[in-house]
């Protein structure tokens, strides 16, 4: 997992030439942006922009994904994010291929996310988003970024 502010996207440049397409379009998102979902590269990067009402963190479930790395921007609001090793998860929805996900229950670390903070998760990095103060509007976009 990395953590940091979306002004530093930049400094990721150079992991993977899809991500570094994600990273440019990015830095360059702000709480303006439509809601709705933007192809990039096809089904290989794509992201979503949408604002989604807070949960709190008992009502929350962690996923995790195989195929896509998640690169997720906070455009407005505030976030608390779970995050847990997927290994020390113990699996209460199985994988879905069709849609890279697998639901499940563990023990993690809660982080505070504000807006202008960013977020890249990768397969063995289970996290729990979208809790918060509940009803809270969270406007982020996430990035699915295709490993290879």
């Amino acid at each position: 997992m990395i953590l940091g502010k979306q002004k530093n996207l930049s400094r990721y440049k150079g992991i993977s030439p899809l991500l570094d397409q994600a990273i440019e379009a990015a830095s360059v998102l702000t709480a303006e942006a439509a809601e709705g979902k933007t192809e990039l590269c096809g089904d290989k990067l794509f992201y979503t922009v949408s604002a989604t009402p807070a949960k709190p963190k008992e009502q929350g479930k962690f996923e995790a994904h195989r195929r896509y790395a998640d690169l997720q921007v906070i455009l407005r609001g505030d976030e608390v994010l779970g995050i847990a090793e997927t290994g020390e998860c113990k699996v209460t929805t199985p994988y879905d291929e069709s849609r890279d996900i697998a639901f499940m229950t563990g023990e993690g670390d809660f982080l505070s996310l504000k807006t202008g903070d960013f977020y890249l998760l990768f397969p063995e990095d289970a996290h729990m988003p979208c809790c918060g103060e509940t009803g809270a509007l969270i406007k982020k976009a996430v990035f699915k970024v295709l490993l290879d």
